[in-house]
């Protein structure tokens, strides 16, 4: 139960400093993204910690980042402050549509950041991308690795993507990280 508070509390912590990074860089949509992630693992923490009223903001938050905060940090880190209105539109299209739709739509979220990586000679974007692939398609959630919990080797992987993600200071240049100013 401790082990999971604390990766639940790292994961929020790595998505606190990456939405302040983000939009103290004003990009906006990628700062959303990044407190969805950490809203829902502040949940997350809350309820392992036995707050039994944090179980139903946690499955949501839970939800709402699976379907639009890796959308958002996409939008975010590809189009910039200017894809505000598909992304608000995606997001809404995204809450409704099945489950594997919105699996197709988070594996395009992170070929968009890779490609952008690959296009900025980003090292951190593509690295961040594979070990967020790597924590969603290879640990999972479900069962235990060398008795740890699964669900906490994933935790501490999204965390290390999301640092990986995180604009390089809180003055850095915003089109050489995660998100670009709009009309650059």
């Amino acid at each position: 139960m401790y082990l999971d508070v604390l990766c639940e509390i790292l994961l929020a912590a790595a998505c606190g400093w990456a939405t302040w990074c983000s939009w103290r860089n004003r990009s906006s949509l990628s700062g959303t993204g990044f407190l969805i992630f950490g809203l829902a693992a502040l949940a997350g923490a809350l309820q392992y910690s036995g707050v039994q009223q944090a179980t139903e903001a946690h499955q949501y938050l839970t939800l709402w980042g699976a379907r639009m905060g890796l959308v958002l940090i996409a939008i975010g880190t590809v189009i910039g402050n200017a894809g505000l209105l598909v992304a608000v539109g995606l997001c809404v299209v995204l809450l409704f549509v099945p489950g594997p739709v919105g699996l197709v739509a988070n594996l395009l979220a992170l070929i968009a950041i890779t490609y952008e990586g690959w296009s900025r000679r980003s090292w951190s974007l593509i690295v961040g991308s594979i070990l967020f692939f790597l924590a969603a398609v290879v640990v999972g959630a479900q069962g235990r690795w060398f008795d740890i919990p699964r669900v906490d080797i994933y935790h501490v992987g999204l965390a290390i993507a999301v640092l990986m993600w995180v604009p390089r200071g809180a003055a850095a240049d915003s089109r050489v990280t995660t998100g670009r100013q709009a009309g650059t």
